[in-house]
């Protein structure tokens, strides 16, 4: 338990030193006496930047493990932007009270911390098992200070690039700040993620050679495995599984799967804009169509990009169930060619397709993690 213990604070570590910097810097900045963005002829997407600042607030926060359940992560940061933003109504400060600024904070905040739950763990044994596996390969790589430079160069590299491209094309119109801070910000996470994926995969395969044990990150290789696959770490006498550390567990998203993501992300934001369509016509909501049009162009902005962030988040969450349950049932039913497995036998709980010699395991009841 000591070395469970002591791993989940090595872990967590840099991300409550990159959590507290971060919240201080915000803090700093949104109380800075007299701070204005942008000018009359170049307004700054402000409503923007308070959506993606405090988004990134919610994000940091649930990493630091301080909160437990995403959603505690939350209602913090949805209480400290209201009062990051009441508290700038203080006389010395020189700044205004606007509750189009706290609206746009809360929807980053509401916005990211659904995207929590749309990736968090979710099935049954096999598909959480590999969610640990994940998990335990991301916080590992993010325990070492290479895996944090190489994404924060990348994510600065692209979004000043992009950024500096978008500029020269877009800088003649009135609304060019606001159209470079979204290029640049899409170019500082396509860029980053790009970077942590490879990442990833180049320290999946170093670690798929330790067979480390989740609980305590000790090297599990030469562990004796009972008849299910079950067995102990040698070190904190955890549960562990022989192929917990496979590739049919840990599959890499094929074509086929990055082609569904696709089609489900594009379906869906048609999906939103049709249904905004439709109720902008309805009688009912005419009231609430015009308090819209009061707002600042940048917060309609940040409304339609909430609303259809949300409608992807549900996609992607009911794409993941539906993935998980091949994943449950991949001892049953095989991922590859759907011939029946039941009669298949098993070695240490791992089993070898006969049709087509895909692999697959069968995981133990008590070898759920989260």
């Amino acid at each position: 338990m000591r070395r469970d213990a002591d791993r989940l604070r090595r872990e967590a570590r840099p991300w409550r030193l990159l959590f507290v910097v971060y919240w201080l810097a915000l803090t700093l900045g949104t109380h800075w006496p007299g701070l204005g963005l942008g000018t009359k002829l170049q307004p700054a997407p402000d409503k923007l930047i308070h959506m993606l600042a405090f988004g990134v607030l919610t994000l940091l926060l649930s990493r630091t493990r301080w909160m437990g359940l995403p959603w505690l992560a939350g209602l913090a940061v949805l209480l400290w932007t209201g009062l990051d933003e009441l508290t700038q109504g203080m006389g010395v400060l020189r700044r205004n009270i606007t509750y189009q600024d706290m609206l746009a904070g809360m929807l980053g905040v509401c916005l990211v911390t659904v995207w929590l739950w749309a990736l968090g763990p979710i099935g049954g044994r096999a598909n959480r098992v590999r969610l640990r596996w994940r998990a335990f390969i991301f916080a590992d790589l993010f325990c070492r200070r290479d895996g944090w430079l190489a994404v924060g160069a990348a994510a600065g590299g692209g979004g000043a690039l992009v950024g500096a491209i978008t500029w020269l094309s877009a800088s003649g119109t009135r609304h060019a700040l606001t159209i470079v801070f979204l290029a640049a910000t899409v170019g500082a996470m396509s860029a980053a993620g790009a970077i942590a994926g490879v990442l990833y995969n180049r320290h999946a395969r170093r670690l798929s050679l330790q067979h480390p044990c989740f609980a305590c990150g000790s090297s599990c290789r030469g562990v004796a495995f009972d008849d299910l696959g079950r067995g102990r770490c040698p070190v904190c006498g955890g549960t562990v599984h022989c192929g917990q550390w496979s590739h049919s567990i840990d599959e890499r998203l094929s074509t086929p799967k990055v082609r569904s993501v696709v089609i489900a992300v594009v379906a869906s934001w048609i999906t939103y804009w049709i249904v905004m369509e439709i109720v902008s016509r309805f009688g009912l909501t005419r009231g609430l169509v015009r308090w819209f049009d009061t707002l600042a162009g940048d917060l309609q902005l940040a409304l339609h990009l909430t609303g259809m962030g949300l409608i992807v988040a549900m996609t992607v969450r009911l794409y993941r169930f539906q993935l998980s349950q091949s994943y449950d049932g991949q001892h049953v039913r095989c991922r590859g060619c759907h011939h029946s497995l039941l009669k298949t036998p098993l070695t240490h709980g791992r089993g070898v397709c006969g049709e087509c010699g895909t692999e697959f395991v069968l995981v133990a009841p008590d070898q759920v993690t989260e």
